[in-house]
């Protein structure tokens, strides 16, 4: 596979990168997240200005037509800076379901401008990360359609403008067929929003729905036909977190290797132990393989084939989630006590990418869905793929 960036992914990349080390460093970051909404709506607004927010829509939708490739980019430098804000929920989850589903013309373009913020409501506590299990319901009645249940670890929902909600209006739970999609306003009777901060600086609430009625206009899309269109957007999402957890990872080994050029220990610089330049060796290759698996993800979501998406997007979240907490762990051991404190950002990396395991599935579940669509048993993929590659 040819990883060559053309001349204008350069230029994406060097621009957003740019401007996020410019206006968005570690040490302006905690101020950032302690207050509401948990980022800053400048750097939101420049990110819409930059035409980063229009990036991954269609021409035809009011954006610039980039694929999973572009996306990559962007998510490797907020990776890097440990950007904040709801660029995962209200683009490349919510508003890529708004755009398929072709609910209304410019209905993308207060998303584009930045204007309007959105959140994809659809994990359930005990559907696991399957949303075949999804168990809201949603009961077509004489008003439209009332929705009953919960669901939880909603990205960014306390500040978004509209809910895309994932419902059952028809079959049981484990069924593919019967699940829909619809645009909920939060400040529906019967709608309620419990809100915390999550352990990475983001924020996340649980949306309780108690008979709230949603009218026929609603529905995005043909009722009960949603699944494959959710699961082309989660694997997407998937993909684009992998490309932030390189970036972190990137991040990770540089700081390690400064910190150790300059720490002296025992009369000497760290960097002069032959044991822990092992280490960083090995810290190396892990952020060398991620991102190789990051750009095959990418490229998998760009060529149209279900079953090729998935297990590249397996694979790469499943070697991504050991990898990086592996690196997050070499980064803070390495950095000895400093690594620990709230003031020093490696730690805050490794939170990062702790909660991007824990997002679109956590390693066992992809390990579990590469195998189903191999016809094999489970396994630790990131072992295969390191005995398969060159020496």
């Amino acid at each position: 596979m040819d990883f060559e960036l053309n001349e204008e992914q350069v230029l994406l990349r060097d621009t957003v990168s740019r401007f996020l080390s410019d206006n968005a460093p570690f040490e302006k970051r905690q101020a950032i997240i302690d207050t509401h909404p948990g980022y800053s709506p400048e750097h939101w607004q420049t990110l819409a200005d930059l035409g980063v927010l229009a990036l991954p829509f269609t021409e035809q939708s009011g954006g610039l037509g980039g694929g999973a490739i572009d996306t990559m980019l962007v998510m490797e430098q907020m990776g890097r800076t440990l950007l904040t804000g709801p660029y995962v929920a209200t683009v490349l989850l919510a508003g890529k379901l708004l755009e398929q589903a072709e609910t209304g013309e410019g209905s993308l373009e207060d998303v584009i401008d930045g204007t309007r913020k959105l959140a994809f409501a659809y994990a359930e506590r005990a559907a696991g990360y399957d949303i075949a299990g999804t168990m809201l319901h949603a009961v077509r009645g004489s008003d439209g359609y009332e929705l009953n249940g919960e669901k939880c670890a909603v990205f960014h929902a306390d500040s978004a403008d509209d809910l895309v909600v994932l419902a059952r209006t028809s079959g049981e739970a484990g069924d593919a067929k019967g699940l829909s999609l619809f645009i909920v306003s939060p400040s529906t009777d019967g709608v309620q929003i419990a809100a915390y901060p999550t352990q990475d600086g983001n924020r996340a609430a649980d949306v309780f729905f108690d008979g709230a009625v949603i009218p026929v206009s609603g529905l995005m899309g043909e009722e009960g036909d949603a699944y494959d269109v959710v699961e082309g957007v989660l694997d997407y999402a998937a993909a684009a977190v992998v490309a932030e957890a390189t970036g972190i990872m990137w991040a990770v080994y540089e700081l390690t290797l400064e910190y150790m050029k300059t720490r002296t220990q025992f009369g000497a610089v760290l960097g002069s132990f032959q044991a822990l330049q092992h280490r960083m060796v090995d810290v190396y290759m892990m952020c060398e393989m991620a991102q190789s698996m990051a750009y095959e993800a990418a490229a998998a979501c760009d060529n149209g084939n279900p079953q090729q998406r998935r297990q590249a997007v397996s694979a790469a979240k499943s070697l991504v989630g050991r990898y990086g907490r592996k690196v997050g762990q070499e980064g803070i051991q390495l950095h000895g006590g400093i690594g620990m404190t709230l003031e020093f950002p490696v730690g805050h990396y490794f939170k990062r990418l702790c909660m991007i395991d824990a997002s679109f599935g956590d390693i066992a579940w992809h390990e579990a869905r590469y195998a189903d669509d191999e016809g094999t048993k489970p396994q630790d993929l990131s072992t295969t793929l390191s005995k398969s590659s060159p020496n």
